[in-house]
């Protein structure tokens, strides 16, 4: 459903955004943040193969590259990467406190980026006495995780640190069905921290660190012939912020001050072996540096306003080789200069929100994003109507800029969505809701088999609906579903996007009673179009629905036993064209309290 209204970070309440929490995150108890992303309305996640191999969301519709993703205000969105993309494969769940997933443009509130939506990532915060965590997993395709941290807080002093490790043999991400055997593992150590000051109850510095280190096996493609018994990749990421915050004039305003920064380092390394006679490496770095200030101001009861003042700054370079030929693209940088102000009006009945934003972009100029939304609450039916207009914006990346196949002279790409939301509270446990939206995509950058250049060639729409229905059956048991519909489209081309399916749907039935709690849920992906990665063909990926179980029992406050099974009944599907996806598998472990 939709955010509650007062929430501290003031998500508006009439933006379609699914807040995962803490409690969500540890009952589904998964290895990566995109798999626990899978649930929500809306998203589309598609993994090249086992856990490492590169992971995509689509959000309603829209590119990958068009979801901008944040960790704790930090993007880390890669910079040198084509399309500025986010791998979301090595991404671990570890001292993650909620995730929030805003669905449609939202460059007025976030900035350039926020194309399609936004993925905003969070850290747990210190509390309670001092004590250690730990948790432990083994399972199929001789996986093994393990994390151990602290966290606590003093009067003044909040702190959280945890250690996360993670590694798999896998299995070979072409896929075994074309003739792949070769076994594509991956290791991966993530260390993530929060410190936090409270020196009165009007203010409060913070400061977060994030390091996450990654090496994967790899196959030069999917389908027959993919399997390579050699090609690896590794990458280290570094992801930190601080930020003040204080409230001033009777608390009345909120003004928040806070600089954000992420480095991504990352090399493929494939020497000749039996299938590949040629020597090849690459090796990439980029950086993404941020000031932002927010100053959000109550005028009454009724009225606010927002003012969002941001600078940004990306930059990036790279060397390869191909057989003893070196390649270099030297560093280069873009800076974007950003003011928006947002108001606000929310009563017992009616709410909604007005924004205007103007970014000034180093290389294409002023740029204008907007925002607009009203909503009525009908109390005593139990009826909330909303509707919302917005748009966003993406500057071009540093590569279809600079890069061999650059254009210097490239356009911004834009995007504007209309949605209207339907929420009904039908009994005291029992809660629906119906969004309908449109997207449109405007001057989308693509690649050019004409002139070999990256050029604004592209347009495309995405329009659908989004259901969910949350209700209690009893004090127990409850039940978590949703279904999306989705009809993407390549204007240009008049042909239907890949990997969008027409139809998804999640439906999970949740059991929570004194030391025990379980799950069983079905997940359903319909059919969608894609490439052949062999022949370069269009196809069609066969639909498919799995079914998971998990749940947890807690023996004691120091030993907490979980299992899940996650493809029970074994199908065999592709999530991407020639990639293979796991089969029935098994995990088992236990966490707790050290002291």
């Amino acid at each position: 459903m939709q955010a509650p209204r007062l929430l501290e970070e003031s998500i508006e309440a009439s933006r379609s955004v699914n807040i995962i929490d803490e409690k969500e995150i540890k009952l589904k108890n998964q290895q990566t943040v995109a798999d626990i992303l899978r649930d929500v309305p809306g998203v589309e996640v598609v993994r090249q193969g086992p856990l490492g191999q590169t992971t995509s969301i689509f959000i309603r519709g829209a590119r990958s590259e068009d979801t901008l993703v944040l960790i704790d205000g930090a993007e880390v969105n890669d910079a040198i990467a084509p399309s500025r993309g986010y791998d979301f494969s090595s991404l671990s769940p570890a001292n993650i406190e909620r995730i929030e997933v805003y669905r449609g443009p939202q460059s007025v509130r976030f900035g350039a980026g926020a194309l399609g939506g936004v993925v905003n990532i969070v850290t747990k915060e210190g509390i309670g006495s001092p004590h250690g965590l730990y948790s432990v997993e083994g399972g199929s395709y001789e996986t093994l995780r393990g994390s151990a941290g602290f966290l606590g807080k003093t009067r003044q002093v909040g702190y959280s640190l945890t250690v996360d490790g993670f590694q798999t043999h896998g299995f070979s991400s072409a896929d075994v069905r074309d003739g792949n055997s070769e076994r594509d593992g991956e290791k991966n150590a993530t260390v993530s921290s929060k410190l936090t000051w409270v020196p009165d109850s009007i203010s409060k510095v913070s400061a977060t660190f994030r390091y996450i280190k990654t090496g994967t096996d790899l196959d030069v493609h999917g389908g027959v012939g993919g399997d390579d018994p050699n090609d690896t990749a590794n990458s280290t990421q570094l992801v930190g912020s601080i930020e003040g915050q204080r409230r001033f004039f009777s608390e009345r305003l909120k003004s928040t001050l806070g600089f954000y920064y992420s480095e991504m380092n990352r090399s493929d390394t494939n020497p000749v072996d039996a299938v590949n006679p040629n020597d090849s490496w690459d090796r990439f770095l980029s950086e993404n540096q941020k000031l932002e200030s927010n100053h959000e101001f109550s005028l009454t009861d009724h009225h606010s306003l927002r003012l969002n003042l941001q600078w940004r700054n990306q930059s990036g370079g790279s060397t390869s080789g191909f057989n003893g030929t070196p390649t270099i693209v030297a560093r280069q940088e873009q800076s974007n200069l950003g003011e928006a102000v947002t108001y606000l009006y929310e009563s017992s009945s009616w709410f909604g929100d007005a924004g205007l934003r103007f970014d000034e972009q180093s290389k294409i100029g002023t740029i204008p994003s907007e925002r607009v939304s009203i909503g009525h609450d009908f109390v005593t039916s139990g009826t909330r109507l909303s509707f919302t207009y917005g748009s966003g914006f993406k500057a071009p990346s540093l590569y279809q800029l600079y890069s061999q196949y650059g254009t210097s002279s490239l356009h911004w790409e834009s995007s504007d969505t209309y949605e209207f939301t339907i929420e009904q509270k039908w009994l005291k446990d029992l809660n629906s809701s119906i969004a309908l939206f449109q997207n449109r995509f405007h001057n989308m950058i693509d690649f050019d088999q004409t002139t070999m250049k990256y050029l604004n060639v592209s347009s495309a729409r995405s329009q659908g609906l989004e259901i969910q229905v949350k209700t209690s059956l009893s004090q127990d048991w409850s039940v978590d579903s949703n279904y999306t519909y989705l009809d993407a489209r390549d204007e240009s081309q008049g042909t239907a996007l890949v990997r969008r399916p027409r139809h998804a749907a999640n439906a999970k039935l949740i059991y929570r009673r004194a030391s025990w709690e379980a799950y069983s849920q079905i997940h359903f992906e319909g059919e969608r179009p894609d490439t052949d990665p062999v022949t370069l063909k269009r196809v069609i990926d066969t639909g498919y629905a799995t079914i998971n179980l998990g749940g947890s029992y807690e023996v004691s406050r120091i030993l907490k036993l979980h299992a899940r099974i996650e493809n029970l009944l074994d199908r065999k599907y592709q999530e991407v064209a020639g990639y293979g996806t796991s089969g029935f598998s098994f995990y088992l472990g236990g966490s707790g309290e050290i002291w």
